[in-house]
């Protein structure tokens, strides 16, 4: 077996690992300022998550990582659960996943611009990914690849740029918003579903500055929509509790 190959084996294998843990997975290092690191491409593993040939020195809980999730976006699903209907939650996944590989072929240089918090609870950075002075975050966006995916405090200073590209897809009718293929559930509701969860946080309105709890998310429009860990933190942005 070729290095390559090794190499990706055992990274599936880890991800594999931490698929069912990915909806309960919390910040953990939260600082003022984010930070700016460099690193190439090994490998698009799907619409929103990189993985890079080198560790970036980021804190982690786990050490090194190599694994970066853009932040800010959420990208369809590419894995399947048994007995567990897709829909077309990976019709839409491959598509946003090979709209990536073709913009970060292996070997890429690419900027990683982390906000407020850096890594997630499975060690993953939480960054805003550059190509030379490319967006890729918001062109995941804007070419209708992917959803925006606010969770205060990170994005929330670029809410209305990546709101802006969300609605510039929605309203061309790009990628998982084209009205002849229209994706069926949200990448994090198609995971709830999958993994027979519930959904936790609070949601709130950004124009409004209300926040409703989990069992009414749907009465935040999609791209007006940012999530909280709790109420207290609704409330410590400057959010009250919708009537």
């Amino acid at each position: 077996m070729n290095r390559r190959k090794s190499f990706r084996r055992a990274c599936c294998g880890r991800l594999s690992a931490w698929v069912g843990l990915l909806l309960v997975a919390t910040p953990v290092a939260v600082l003022a300022q984010g930070a700016a690191w460099t690193g190439r491409v090994a490998f698009v593993q799907d619409g929103d998550t990189v993985w890079l040939q080198q560790p970036l020195a980021a804190p982690s809980p786990v050490g090194d990582t190599v694994i970066v999730r853009l932040v800010g976006i959420d990208a369809p699903e590419t894995f399947t659960v048994e007995n567990h209907p897709p829909g077309n939650q990976i019709v839409h996944g491959e598509a946003s996943r090979s709209f990536l590989q073709e913009l970060l072929p292996r070997g890429t240089e690419i900027t990683v611009v982390t906000d407020r918090v850096e890594v997630d609870g499975l060690g993953r950075v939480l960054g805003y990914v550059y190509k030379g002075a490319l967006d890729v975050n918001r062109e995941l966006l804007r070419e209708g690849h992917a959803v925006t995916h606010v969770i205060w405090p990170n994005t929330y200073g670029r809410f209305n740029e990546f709101r802006d590209a969300l609605l510039e897809a929605t309203s061309a009718g790009r990628g998982m918003w084209n009205p002849a293929n229209p994706i069926q559930e949200l990448p994090f509701e198609y995971r709830l579903r999958v993994f027979e969860r519930s959904f936790q946080r609070q949601v709130g309105d950004f124009f409004t500055k209300t926040f409703v709890g989990p069992a009414e998310y749907r009465r935040v429009p999609v791209e007006n929509r940012v999530q909280f860990w709790t109420q207290q933190d609704a409330i410590d942005a400057g959010y009250r509790h919708a009537p």
